[in-house]
């Protein structure tokens, strides 16, 4: 049991990333939270194995041992915050899933694994990548800023990672989780439908959903508003000020 003392240390926030791994593009946020919550990224390994398991036991490695910690998984990363909140880490007081899933999003999504390997995402036209993942109208540092992460993962590694998107269901242990969850869910979401959120919300015990206008990279088109809405949920759930 986590001591008196680090019941009084406010939470800090661990960020783990979306499918490029890095972690880079959590910056919009961090600096929309300064001053209110302290960040942590975790910015994954490309040398080792890409499945959620492996990426769950080097994650674990890096959680904090002295003060409570709240897990947020972005896109790809949900189900290695709720891989890792299954294993009930003494120091985790509330789960943040942004535009993620318990579940393949998508049935088709392995498809793509023969393009991908042979592709480099970084190489994908930009007006696919704001459709998709961006909105139409990020500004282009914004699409730099995402292309420069995703080269820094080999195509190889994406791929993995995009098996182990195709391949995850949590679902069954959904009712498992001892902390509440929050699920930050973007209306203009074209690769992860709201069916996602639902499924989660439907087995969850203590469960918050906020909905804000955005594309699939919510985090990174609106920062504050997804500050905002982690912020309180803080408050509420754990008495953060």
């Amino acid at each position: 049991m986590p001591s008196r003392d680090a019941e009084a240390i406010a939470p800090l926030l661990i960020l783990l990333p979306g499918l490029d791994g890095s972690g880079l593009l959590f910056e919009p946020l961090r600096k929309a939270l300064a001053g209110r919550l302290d960040c942590q990224v975790l910015g994954y390994p490309t040398v080792a194995p890409q499945d959620y398991d492996s990426l769950v036991e080097w994650a674990e490695q890096q959680l904090p041992k002295d003060r409570p910690f709240i897990l947020l998984g972005e896109s790809f990363s949900g189900p290695v915050a709720l891989k890792l909140a299954l294993r009930r880490p003494p120091g985790l007081r509330a789960l943040v899933l942004a535009c993620s899933f318990a579940h393949r999003p998508r049935p088709g999504i392995a498809l793509l694994l023969p393009l991908i390997r042979r592709m480099p995402l970084d190489a994908v036209p930009g007006w696919l990548l704001r459709f998709a993942l961006l909105g139409a109208n990020a500004p282009t540092s914004t699409l730099a800023a995402l292309r420069h992460s995703l080269s820094l993962a080999p195509p190889a590694c994406l791929a993995s990672r995009l098996h182990a998107v195709a391949t995850v269901d949590l679902r069954a242990r959904l009712g498992e989780l001892q902390v509440p969850l929050l699920y930050l869910q973007a209306r203009q979401d074209r690769l992860v439908p709201a069916r996602a959120a639902r499924a989660v919300a439907q087995r969850t015990r203590v469960f918050g959903l906020v909905r804000l206008d955005g594309p699939h990279a919510l985090l990174q088109a609106h920062p504050l508003a997804s500050a905002e809405a982690i912020v309180a949920f803080s408050r509420l759930h754990l008495g953060v000020n």
